[in-house]
């Protein structure tokens, strides 16, 4: 729960927060306005004079969550670094977002899986699109210019994507077995090494006989 004393969490943060964990409980569908602001520790009329609905609610965290996205991206895709870097770049921008907010891929799953076709609409408004369509481009650039063995664009930001985000849902259920994930030190390395293994995998040599994996 939000602290409300906490003076580096504005109230519309406070609020944001608390709604990401009723979303996470209990879906969209679910979710109630009252609950939201027992979370946030505030009155029911103040959460509706920032947020006159749970949908706007809903469009503002999925927006804040995907400019988010976007800047990480952005930050390692645009440069002029090689295709490896780049990965590696984006693959660690992803991982202190991650660090800083552990509940965001929950967060992300949990609707998906509850709600598909609520996200897929929230989601095509969003920058989220654009950012695989970057890393489209730059993985198509680097296979041109046979940095990378041809593979599926999208089969590699999903492995890379998985790779990272799944430490992190699964991290309350491999501390209830007392795996040694006690620290975001911990989720950082394993993470880092293991999601750029699938773009290092597909690094070519100059040799002509490299196959499409």
């Amino acid at each position: 729960m939000p602290n409300k004393h906490d003076k580096n969490l504005t109230t519309e943060k406070r609020i944001m927060e608390a709604a990401i964990a009723e979303f996470i409980d209990k879906g969209f569908a679910g979710a109630r306005m009252q609950s939201i602001a027992d979370r946030a520790e505030i009155n029911k009329a103040m959460l509706h004079y920032y947020f006159r609905s749970k949908e706007l609610l809903f469009q503002t965290i999925f927006r804040d969550i995907a400019a988010e996205f976007y800047k990480t991206a952005a930050g390692a895709l645009n440069t002029n670094k090689p295709y490896l870097e780049k990965v590696r770049d984006l693959v660690e921008n992803e991982i202190d977002l991650f660090s800083q907010r552990p509940n965001i891929p929950l967060f992300i799953l949990s609707e998906v899986n509850r709600n598909t076709e609520h996200f897929k609409t929230v989601a095509a408004n969003s920058p989220i699109k654009t950012m695989f369509d970057t890393f489209f481009a730059e993985t198509k650039r680097a296979i041109k210019k046979k940095e990378i063995i041809a593979t599926d664009p999208l089969q590699l930001i999903l492995n890379i994507l998985a790779l990272v985000r799944f430490p992190f849902v699964a991290k309350p259920m491999c501390m209830l077995h007392n795996y040694n994930l006690k620290t975001n030190y911990d989720i950082t390395t394993s993470t880092n090494q293991r999601s750029t293994m699938q773009a290092q995998y597909n690094a070519r040599s100059s040799s002509p006989t490299t196959q499409t994996i």
